[in-house]
């Protein structure tokens, strides 16, 4: 032990750490870690447990459907999300064309659409007696027209690829268009055609973007239960929900969230493994490559296909809700419509709030307490946004029930079934999206401004509040518009946890499509899209020299 100036140094197991302020950032590392990981270490124990007959029988008929069919629509989901995502970045990345402007935005829209709501909306379509089933009809057989639909596995494929593609397109631009770009310069002047610098240059050094996006959309796969449900299609958590709601066996609906969790982490780790196999050569390149641009039969065939896109993934869709909307309209009126509203979002700011201020201290007592061992136990705290909705609300109903027993006595629902419980939900599964804008820019661009402040006997709390903060408004503010519109779109977490006689948009909309009020549904289904959609477009204006939101902080997920 010495004394260094001001501050006291004690070295021991985990290093240097300091007396005055730093010891306790390293103790609330591994606090908040805990608290953030012990629901999901519940379940992963769970899994391990003794089995019951009920476990027993679900094994030797239905698990196998279960997890047959959630390997299909993800490997089917991929497949079909990855081509789009791609071929759409690479025509945005690599080309000049009119109207290229209004593209780039259109095609991030159908983020704005939740996969549940798209389902509705393309089940609508196909309905019989819609005038696609018309017109279908003049030119095939009608019988084989009226059986024509999305609730089938194809059909969820396609629902879920048109939904999610836009994930693999906001991963794929920016290197494309950036970070690869003195490749492509070489290749091409080397004499590659188009075909060949797409395949042979572009594809292979894009691969880690590619892997991250495509690891996106297959979370948001294991996370979906209500397109999944509408459609009639048995997956993992479709079966979760089953094993909970219709047959109340809770320790088998525990047992097969844990399955799923371990899922996630197999495809965790081969994702990790296969972008720590393949980096790319210039990640801070800043200069753009140069575009072509598109003329006669390219120009007309980039264009069409760009539109065909956009009108399957959000034109069509909108037009079926807008239909619906304009007969049901009176939902407006209702006072359940109002409440419906302000519950989401109350929700919505109240989860920002909490993600913000676990982001800005993690991210800060990383930076605070370098040591490897607190950097490794500190990372564990931002792997909820892979953990499907479902899982997360199983164990934190789990951790409730124990906290209710201990404290209550289990006479009442004091924890579990409760606002706390769903933004303690919220916050395992959301700070990730919080964390990344945040660490971004807190751990890469103010270390110096850290040192000057520490050296002149400000306390690690007082430069986190009075220097950092003001500093940061920017950036908080993208990371409060990401966390928001995932919690607005938020269906199985919020499903699980909500108190009783507690409606979201999200919940109410799957509530009467259920009972086939799907007309009525389309009001807060709208509403919820026009407010996700609100928040994209302010995502996309350019700031004053950094791009648009994705852009800019995309490299930290990827």
């Amino acid at each position: 032990m010495r004394r260094d100036g001001a501050e006291l140094t004690v070295t021991g197991t985990f290093g240097p750490l300091t007396r005055r302020g730093r010891s306790g950032w390293a103790w609330w590392i591994l606090i908040a870690t805990a608290l953030l990981v012990l629901p999901l270490a519940d379940l992963v124990l769970n899994v391990f447990g003794k089995s019951g007959e009920a476990w027993n029988h679900l094994a030797r008929t239905v698990l196998p459907r279960y997890i047959s069919n959630t390997l299909i629509l993800g490997i089917g989901t991929l497949l079909l999300s990855g081509i789009i995502g791609t071929w759409s970045a690479w025509i945005m990345a690599r080309y000049r064309f009119p109207g290229k402007g209004v593209f780039g935005i259109l095609l991030v829209l159908p983020l704005a659409l939740p996969p549940y709501i798209s389902a509705y909306a393309w089940s609508g379509i196909f309905d019989y007696g819609s005038p696609l089933t018309v017109i279908l009809g003049r030119i095939m057989d009608p019988v084989q027209a009226a059986r024509m639909g999305v609730a089938h596995l194809p059909g969820a494929i396609f629902v879920l690829a048109m939904a999610l593609y836009p994930y693999v397109y906001l991963s794929m631009k920016p290197v494309m268009t950036r970070s690869i770009a003195p490749q492509l310069e070489a290749a091409r002047n080397l004499g590659s055609g188009p075909r060949a610098l797409f395949f042979r240059t572009a594809l292979p050094l894009a691969r880690p973007a590619l892997v991250a996006g495509l690891g996106l959309v297959l979370m948001e796969v294991l996370n979906e239960y209500g397109a999944v449900s509408y459609l009639g299609v048995d997956t993992l958590t479709a079966g979760i929900f089953r094993s909970w709601f219709h047959f109340y066996d809770i320790s088998t609906a525990r047992r097969l969230g844990g399955i799923l969790l371990l899922f996630v982490f197999v495809i965790l780790s081969v994702e990790n493994r296969q972008r720590y196999r393949r980096r790319y050569f210039s990640t801070n390149n800043r200069r753009p490559s140069s575009m072509e641009n598109l003329n006669g039969r390219r120009l007309v065939g980039a264009v069409t296909g760009l539109v065909m896109l956009i009108f399957i993934s959000l034109i069509a869709p909108m037009m079926q809700l807008g239909l619906w909307a304009s007969r049901s309209w009176r939902y407006l009126l209702r006072d359940e419509y109002l409440e419906l509203t302000m519950n989401t979002l109350i929700l919505g700011v109240s989860a920002v709030a909490v993600c913000l201020v676990l982001a800005m201290t993690l991210v800060y007592a990383r930076k605070l307490v370098k040591h490897p061992v607190f950097q490794r136990i500190s990372s564990l705290a931002f792997l909820g946004y892979a953990v499907p909705g479902a899982v997360i609300a199983l164990g934190v109903m789990q951790i409730g029930g124990k906290v209710d027993g201990f404290v209550t006595g289990g006479r009442i629902l004091f924890v579990s079934g409760s606002i706390a419980a769903l933004l303690y939900a919220y916050a395992i599964r959301y700070l990730p999206i919080a964390q990344r804008p945040i660490s971004a820019v807190l751990e890469e661009r103010f270390s110096a401004v850290d040192e000057a402040s520490l050296s002149l006997g400000r306390s690690p709390l007082s430069t986190l509040m009075r220097i950092h903060l003001p500093n940061m408004a920017g950036t908080l503010r993208a990371a409060s518009i990401l966390v928001f519109l995932d919690v607005l779109k938020e269906l199985p977490l919020t499903m699980i946890l909500r108190p009783f006689n507690f409606n979201t948009l999200a919940v109410r909309t799957f509530e009467l499509a259920g009972n086939e009020q799907v007309a009525e549904s389309s009001v807060p289904a709208l509403t919820l899209v026009l407010l996700s959609a609100l928040g994209i477009l302010v995502m996309s204006f350019k700031g004053k020299d950094k791009g648009p939101i994705w852009n800019r902080y995309s490299r930290s997920g990827n």
